[in-house]
């Protein structure tokens, strides 16, 4: 029998097979048959599984009103996959949302790049019968399945209390958003699951199991293959080979570094999604950039304190990561609404596709503040458009940091949403000035109030044929090749016209 099968040494929840009936372990509240209505409990976060179903496995963590939930699991070639996405609270006390499956992102040796393509896989709501039981209702697109889980005692008795300095709960590095870690204690056994992609940018988990000693603890990445898919039979796992050791070191409660096989060090820190009040108040708002996945073309997004999410995509790459590689703007939406709890909705959505009249629509969405942005625009007539969004690495863009003139004085060629082409050269004060398909182009640019990384622009189109006038906002952003970006959006007064202009230099 392998070792990693063996009752001698648990390898945490998704990866045991049978250790509660074989080895008595288990949260001792007995079978999960016949789940009543979920009270308001709250799920501890950790990792959590189905014991009837081993080798696939959740992790789980609460903050404030969101949970996020991270589902490792495997396509239907067995190759290990995971799939993650913010629950919000509901009125009932369960907790729904959306899981996307991410690829094309950074391996386990590889240098860094953002994931290249994002996809809703499953809406998925989460009930509680205890703090540590409950179920999972997931509905895809070819059907729907429950699946009762339970929080999981990794040495097989009770769940003892976390001995070790340092949290558990969802690590990464912001510099290198896309892959993350996931980091279980209970008493001084450790469990840490990471996520990150093969070479050829599929999704990939690894598991590492280890005794905390002080500060750190360390042991073998594992990996895995054959296991059970989304909505499929169940089918036990096997073992994928050892990539090597991999340690963590905590620095404080919530910093520390992890140490790679082949001896790269990545600094990591604590994953902040949401508030962390134990009762329904707000998280933190929606605001920041996203690359994201819209239909079939790359999408970029700005969320800003006001409620405003202004949308703009068009021909080039699809995929989410490499918004850079939009080669031609086609419409873009101005939306105005409200975010709280890990939700947003817009009942007021503008959308402007190019040589058409303006149209309106909404737009609902679950989030977590600064990561992650999925949800649904609804347009006029069309049918609804699924938006999986993803933050932007602070390597390409800080929303944190204070606008700045020098970001954007120069000159830029741009091209806009209606398909014009142009140049435009912005001066040390903020006046804009240029061509656009045949008309002159003023405007301005400032830096909005509230010290964030994006501006208040306006705009003037005079000549033949040409007659707007309107207002909206700018931002920077770098593309997955260095090239400077400058994302300008523009709607007039009574909100029935406008134009995105996307500059280059």
């Amino acid at each position: 029998m392998r070792k990693w099968m063996a009752c001698g040494r648990w390898l945490a929840a998704w990866m045991l097979c049978g250790l509660l009936a074989a080895c008595g372990g288990g949260e001792g509240e007995g079978g999960l048959a016949g789940l009543q209505k979920a009270s308001l409990a709250e799920p501890q976060t950790g990792i959590w599984w189905n014991p009837s179903a081993s080798g696939s496995g959740y992790a789980v963590e609460r903050q404030g009103s969101i949970v996020t939930l991270g589902a490792y699991l495997y396509e239907a070639d067995g190759r290990a996959t995971w799939y993650v996405g913010p629950l919000a609270r509901q009125s009932n006390g369960d907790y729904q949302g959306q899981l996307t499956r991410y690829a094309g992102g950074q391996s386990l040796s590889g240098t860094y790049r953002a994931p290249s393509s994002s996809a809703a896989v499953a809406t998925v709501t989460f009930s509680l019968t205890t703090a540590t039981s409950g179920s999972l209702a997931f509905v895809t697109a070819t059907g729907s399945h429950t699946v009762p889980v339970q929080r999981f005692a990794l040495t097989g008795g009770s769940i003892a209390a976390s001995a070790a300095s340092f949290e558990s709960g969802l690590w990464w590095n912001d510099a290198e958003s896309g892959r993350g870690f996931f980091i279980d204690v209970q008493g001084t056994s450790a469990a840490l699951a990471s996520y990150m992609y093969d070479g050829s940018g599929n999704p990939l988990w690894y598991l590492t199991v280890g005794t905390v000693s002080g500060s750190t603890f360390s042991g073998t990445l594992e990996a895995y293959q054959g296991g059970q898919a989304l909505g499929a039979t169940y089918r036990a796992p096997a073992s994928a080979g050892q990539q090597g050791t991999v340690s963590f070191r905590a620095i404080t409660a919530t910093t520390g570094e992890l140490t790679l096989p082949g001896g790269r060090v990545v600094p990591v820190k604590r994953l902040v999604f949401a508030s962390s009040d134990s009762g329904g108040g707000s998280t933190a708002a929606l605001e920041g950039v996203y690359e994201s996945t819209v239909g079939s073309g790359p999408a970029m997004v700005l969320a800003l304190d006001n409620g405003d999410v202004w949308t703009a995509w068009g021909k080039g790459s699809a995929s989410a990561g490499s918004g850079g590689t939009i080669t031609e703007l086609e419409a873009f939406t101005l939306a105005s609404g409200s975010s709280a709890n890990g939700t947003y909705s817009s009942s007021s959505v503008v959308d402007i596709v190019a040589d058409e009249d303006a149209s309106g629509g909404t737009l609902t969405a679950t989030y977590v503040a600064g990561v992650s942005f999925s949800g649904t625009y609804k347009l006029g007539q069309s049918a609804a458009s699924t938006l999986s969004a993803q933050a932007l690495p602070t390597t390409r863009y800080n929303y944190q940091a204070a606008a700045s003139l020098s970001a954007v004085v120069g000159n830029w060629s741009y091209k806009a949403s209606e398909g014009s082409t142009g140049a435009a050269s912005i001066d040390a004060s903020g006046g804009l000035t240029g061509n656009f398909g045949g008309c002159a182009l003023s405007g301005t640019v400032t830096p909005r109030p509230g010290g964030k990384n994006v501006f208040n622009a306006s705009v003037s189109l005079t000549g033949s044929g040409c007659s707007f006038t309107g207002s909206g906002v700018a931002f920077v952003t770098q593309s997955p090749t260095g090239t400077s970006q400058l994302w300008m959006g523009f709607m007039n007064t009574a909100r029935t016209d406008g134009t995105m202009l996307l500059g280059t230099r």
